[in-house]
Order: C-alpha cells, then structure tokens, then sequence
C-alpha cells in the first residue's frame, strides 16, 4: 500500500466510510469537545460556517472522489506517503503560524489558543482533512470519464468551492469559534471513571 500508513488508511476504505470517518474529524469532535471541554454551546452565531457546513461538503467530496477512484481507492502521488508526510508537516506548519498569527493580533486570547477544539482544528484537522481530501479528488477528478463520473465531478468541484467560499468568509469575519478548557468539566469527567 502507496498510502501513509494508518492515517493513509481511511483513503481505502469504502468512500461512505472515509466521508464519515472525515466528518467525525470535523465537525463531529468540535461539536462534541465544544460542550464536553469547553463547556460551550456550539452556536451559528459564534461559530463558522466552513466549519458546520464547509467540512461536512470536504468529507462529501472526499467520498465522491473516492467511489470514482476505485477499485482500491485513491492513487497516484496525492495518496503516497510522501504526499501525506508533506501534509502533515505542511499542516503542522501552518496550524502553528496561523494560532500564532491570530493570537498576536489578538482575535482569540492565549485559553482559546491553547482550548482543545482549537489545538484539534490546527494540528489534527489541517494535515489530516487535507491529506484525505486532496487524495481522494485528485485521484478520483483524474478518473471521471464517464458522464456519471463528470456529475460526480462537477459535485466534488461544487462541494469543495462552497467549502473555500466559507472559508474566506471566515477569514473576512472572525467569530469567537473556540472556548477555553474547562479544568472542572476534565475533573468531572474524570473523576467519573
């Protein structure tokens, strides 16, 4: 297998599989970490859309490609393992610049910096989303021949426009989006196992 291991493997289950397996990366832990650590009610008013609605469409994406690249998934140079090393210190990267970015031009405070939906969104997100769903639309953009292929092509073009939309919408006007670790909810939890 060509693919990063184990964070590669997704790429190579059924596509279904790698769109949830991708949604339960985001959003699912942020609308799960939000309330559960933060203690902080996931709202649309505080919370960006590219994230509810715009990774939920990358996973889509992600999936479709994927059924067009099979058998055996997505292939090439955006699944091999160097392209996934690449993503995940290219993500690292950026996730560290832009937390420090945003911090020192005070658009969250050191706790939502450091809270877990923030630490997740920057150094598991990033290069993880990234790596599945770059793989999984190159492979499968590159093998839509057949006019439900190009349907599906013209879905996944779709999907991941809105997602970048949404994003730079994010970008334009910054919302609180994280909160900050709640040591008492953590004791909570723990104290209860």
């Amino acid at each position: 297998m060509n693919a990063l291991p184990v964070l590669g493997a997704p790429l190579h289950w059924p596509p279904a599989l790698l769109a949830l397996t991708a949604i339960a990366v985001t959003p699912g832990i942020h609308l799960l970490a939000s309330p559960l650590l933060e203690g902080r009610k996931v709202t649309w008013r505080d919370d960006y859309a590219a994230v509810l609605i715009g990774d939920p469409l990358l996973a889509l994406a992600a999936g479709l490609g994927a059924s067009m690249s099979q058998p055996g998934g997505p292939r090439g140079w955006p699944a091999s393992w160097i392209a996934g090393c690449a993503w995940i210190a290219g993500g690292w990267t950026f996730g560290w610049w832009q937390s420090r970015h945003e911090f020192a031009a005070n658009r969250y405070t050191r706790g939502q910096i450091l809270s877990p939906t923030k630490l997740w969104h920057q150094f598991i997100v990033y290069p993880l989303l990234g790596y599945w769903v770059t793989a999984a639309e190159w492979s499968g953009l590159g093998a839509a021949g057949t006019p439900a292929h190009r349907f599906q092509a013209t879905v996944v073009i779709a999907c991941t426009a809105t997602w970048a939309v949404l994003a730079w919408d994010a970008i334009r006007h910054p919302k609180p989006g994280h909160g900050t670790l709640d040591p008492t909810r953590l004791h909570k939890i723990f104290s209860r196992q």
